[in-house]
């Protein structure tokens, strides 16, 4: 298998449609390997706009009790 989710039957992502909860936890997963927001928004066929609003809305500004950075969180 060469793809994760080749079980799940979801269809393309149209432009100017609102972000699915699959779509935000693929943003979280491209992310967190480093992509930019423009390879982020090609792979899930959005604006790069878009990506970056998500990713600073979904973003805490401060870090935990415990000193660690917050990260994107897809739920929020």
């Amino acid at each position: 298998m060469d793809h994760l989710n080749n079980t799940i039957n979801t269809l393309p992502r149209k432009r100017g449609q609102h972000l699915r909860f699959e779509d935000r936890c693929e943003i979280k997963a491209l992310h967190k390997q480093g992509y930019f927001y423009r390879q982020i928004a090609k792979a899930l066929n959005c604006s790069p706009s878009t990506e970056g609003y998500e990713l600073k809305r979904g973003t805490a500004t401060k870090t935990t009790h415990r000193g660690r950075p917050t990260e994107y969180v897809p739920s929020q």
